[in-house]
């Protein structure tokens, strides 16, 4: 590995985690109206925590470019970065989601459908927007 390789990394991280946040930001202004406070009002707060939302947003795209990106520019394959991604966003949100189903008496399996659908394109689609920088740079 050579010096820029851990710049590179860095960068490609920064557009990964931007986009996973933009985007998570975009479906949850109109998901959380449409989905889940009709599904789950009750267990939903009035003000989210936002130190805990940024804890998830740093280390998941911390994981999307260890397990995604990085190995996909080693083959040059954005199409294993979005397929990496989409799995790991399948993996967490679904981790997330079948705990809700398993332990919450108000929580629905379309609630979950839904949430781990959104959770494995979102993932993609950041994982794709970490690799084409990381291709660029």
């Amino acid at each position: 590995m050579n010096a820029i390789e851990p710049l590179r990394t860095l960068i490609a991280y920064g557009a990964t985690l931007i986009v996973l946040v933009m985007l998570d930001l975009i479906w949850l202004r109109y998901a959380s109206d449409a989905f889940f406070r009709p599904a789950v009002a009750e267990m939903l707060t009035d003000t989210p925590n936002f130190f805990a939302a940024g804890l998830f947003y740093f280390f998941f795209a911390a994981g999307l470019i260890y397990f995604a990106v990085v190995p996909a520019a080693k083959n040059s394959s954005i199409a294993a970065a979005l397929l990496n991604g989409a799995f790991l966003g399948f993996l967490g949100y679904m981790t997330f989601d079948l705990t809700n189903l398993a332990v919450l008496r108000l929580w629905s399996v379309k609630v979950s459908a839904i949430d781990i659908s959104w959770g494995t394109f979102a993932s993609a689609i950041a994982a794709g927007a970490g690799f084409t920088i990381l291709a660029k740079i």
